[in-house]
Order: structure tokens, then C-alpha cells, then sequence
């Protein structure tokens, strides 16, 4: 009886898996692929034009995980594959399954009849060329999949995704538009408000800087510290905002972002430019969305302070110091001892949501 059970519960599982992997996704994608001959390589003798569609499916046929499928539940699908012989060619299908939306892309490294430069063909970068039928262009491509399409690179960058010299898109009207700029600039959420939400789905920053691509950053930092206004040396004995010296200690030499907890937690770093004993902090969490700030400083109000240096932590969600989370502290306790020139700080002092100024020394 346990034996029969085991069969026809193996058997099941197994229909999902037929199931899942029976999806016509070349069906939909042929139907919603712009008809247009392009040669994008990698023959380099003959040449030939070829259909989008006949070089998607061709791109497709190595893959690197079971099937090639990384994506297919019940809204999206998405998969990508090499061509043989010749892998730097590759392509990828995403589809939202609700919204009847394909997007095709080929990485290619010739087009038409570009001038070839002379590097070897192991050292020649990759271009991106993004096309479908499903939307009329380029403004209206679903966040969504750029969002998977930059996952998908960082997690196969080892395979020669990334880093593209030239992104072009074809829509229904089979012309060829160089949409570069704007690609990158969709794929760090140049265009849209930051919020907390918006770091849970732009979490691919390698440094600090790179946030400020969005303009919307600097007014999401601004609207969530301190407005207080004080000389921290950097201003020439000048009263100024808080958040003036904060960008100024985060917008030089910059440290990695960390991401943990799925993402929850974001602790990055940098200094201040020719000037990297000045240091900031910025930590973030999502999930209670909470904003925490720290400038490394020499200077409190014109006086010049300990060599060491002093730490002004500020947080508008938070009353007092003791509410501050311990795992903000213990980033930034291991950020001492792994950050360029940093030693503990001799003075600790804290601003909460009443804007006070505290010495928290023994706190910390």
C-alpha cells in the first residue's frame, strides 16, 4: 500500500515537472518577435541575414541550469541559452504570462555591417539587442523585466553577460533605436521615486555612489535624517545641515554595499574626497523602514577634537540610543577595523527624533 502511495505521489510530482517545462514559450515568442533579418554574427564568412526569431531559438539551445528555465510560475517565464559552438552569442525569452508581454534579447557581438575593431574575438564586448512585438517601445518595457534581466547577469556574469557596449530595441515598427542611456538609467530606477520599497528591488549597487544616479535619492536622504545644522569641519567653522556633510562623506572613495537578510538590511560606507579620514555610514532597513546615519568627524562646532575621531550618529525614527537596532552597531564596529584609516572613535554623540544633541560615549 505504501509502496502504491509512493508511485503515485512520485508520479504526480512528476506531471508538475512535465507541466511546468510543456510551456509553449516559442510559440509566444515567435508570434510577438518584430519580422526583420538582421545578421548579428557570429559566422564571419558568409554573413547571412537572419530572422530575430531564428537566431532567438538558435541562442537558446546550450543552457547553464536544468532546461534553461530559471522562471515559470503562474505570472512570469523566463529563459536563456547559448548558441553552440559559439557561446558569446546567447539570447533570452521573458514573459508576463498575465499581461501577454514577451521581450526577446540577443547578445551579440557583430551587427550588420559595423566596422569590426581588431581585438582578438575573446576581448570583444557584447551588445544587447532587445526586441518584441508586445509593447510600441523602448518607455513602455515593464520594469519587471529589467529588473529579472539584471539578475539574470549578475548571476551568470561568469558566462559574458554584462557590461554591453550598445543596447538597441526594435518594437512593432522594426526600426533599430539606440537605447543605451536609457536602459541603464531603467535598470538603477533612475526614473522612479526612491523608497524603502524601491531598494528591495534595485539591490545590485556595488558601491554607494552608484545611488546617486537617482536624483530621487538625494531628497529620500534628505527627508529622512536630521535637518540640524552644525560644523563638523567641513564648512570652515560654517553652521550648516547635517545632511550637507553627510553627502559630502559619502560622495568620495566608496565601500561596498552589504546587503543582508534577504536584502532587509543595507550597510554601505565611504569618505570624503582628499580627505578620507571623514568618513559616513548609511544604514537602512526595508522592512521597518528606518533610516540611520554616521559621519566620522575632527571637528564639533570649530573645536578641534580627539586625533582618533568622533562619531554623530543621527535617526529620526528612533527616540533615544538605546532604540537603535544592535545590528547597526555591530556593522559599524566591524566597518572600523575594515575600512581605509578608521580607529573606534574617542567621542560618541546621537540626534533622535527630537533633534537633541547627546553624548552617548558609554553607550556605545
Amino acid at each position: 500500500m505504501i509502496k502504491n502511495l509512493l508511485i503515485v505521489v512520485l508520479g504526480l510530482l512528476w506531471c508538475n515537472i512535465s507541466i511546468a517545462n510543456d510551456y509553449n514559450w516559442k510559440k509566444v515568442a515567435k508570434q510577438n518577435t518584430p519580422n526583420i533579418k538582421l545578421y548579428l554574427g557570429p559566422d564571419l564568412i558568409d554573413k547571412e541575414k537572419k530572422s530575430l526569431y531564428e537566431q532567438l531559438v538558435a541562442n537558446i539551445k546550450v543552457v547553464t541550469s536544468p532546461d534553461g528555465i530559471t522562471k515559470n510560475d503562474d505570472n512570469y517565464f523566463l529563459i536563456d541559452g547559448c548558441r553552440p559552438h559559439a557561446c558569446s552569442n546567447k539570447g533570452v525569452v521573458w514573459i508576463d504570462k498575465k499581461k501577454d508581454i514577451f521581450i526577446g534579447v540577443i547578445v551579440h557581438k557583430l551587427f550588420e555591417d559595423e566596422k569590426e575593431d581588431d581585438l582578438d574575438w575573446f576581448d570583444k564586448p557584447v551588445d544587447y539587442l532587445i526586441f518584441t512585438n508586445s509593447v510600441g517601445s523602448f518607455s513602455e518595457v515593464p520594469k519587471k523585466f529589467i529588473i529579472d534581466f539584471k539578475n539574470l547577469e549578475e548571476e551568470k556574469k561568469e558566462y559574458g553577460y554584462g557590461k554591453p557596449v550598445k543596447i538597441r530595441f526594435i518594437g512593432p515598427d522594426k526600426s533599430i533605436k539606440d537605447v543605451t542611456i536609457e536602459f541603464l538609467k531603467k535598470a538603477v530606477g533612475y526614473y522612479e521615486k526612491v523608497t524603502y520599497d524601491w531598494f528591495k528591488d534595485y539591490n545590485k549597487f556595488d558601491n554607494v555612489n552608484r545611488f546617486f544616479i537617482n536624483e530621487s535619492f538625494v531628497n529620500f536622504i534628505e527627508d529622512n535624517i536630521t535637518s540640524k545644522k552644525l560644523s563638523l569641519g567641513m564648512s570652515r567653522g560654517e553652521k550648516i545641515p547635517i545632511f550637507n556633510s553627510f553627502f559630502a562623506v559619502l560622495g568620495g572613495p566608496p565601500n561596498e554595499v552589504i546587503y543582508t537578510e534577504n536584502d532587509r538590511y543595507i550597510f554601505t560606507s565611504a569618505c570624503r574626497q582628499h580627505s578620507c579620514d571623514e568618513k559616513g555610514v548609511l544604514f537602512i532597513d526595508t522592512q521597518e523602514k528606518l533610516t540611520i546615519g554616521l559621519i566620522r568627524h575632527f571637528y564639533f562646532n570649530k573645536v578641534r577634537e580627539h586625533n582618533d575621531g568622533s562619531y554623530l550618529i543621527f535617526s529620526k525614527s528612533h527616540k533615544s540610543f538605546e532604540e537603535i537596532p544592535r545590528v547597526f552597531i555591530q556593522k559599524v564596529k566591524e566597518w572600523v577595523f575594515t575600512s581605509h584609516a578608521n580607529k573606534p572613535p574617542k567621542i560618541v554623540r546621537f540626534i533622535g527624533a527630537d533633534d537633541k544633541i547627546i553624548d552617548v560615549t558609554s553607550k556605545y
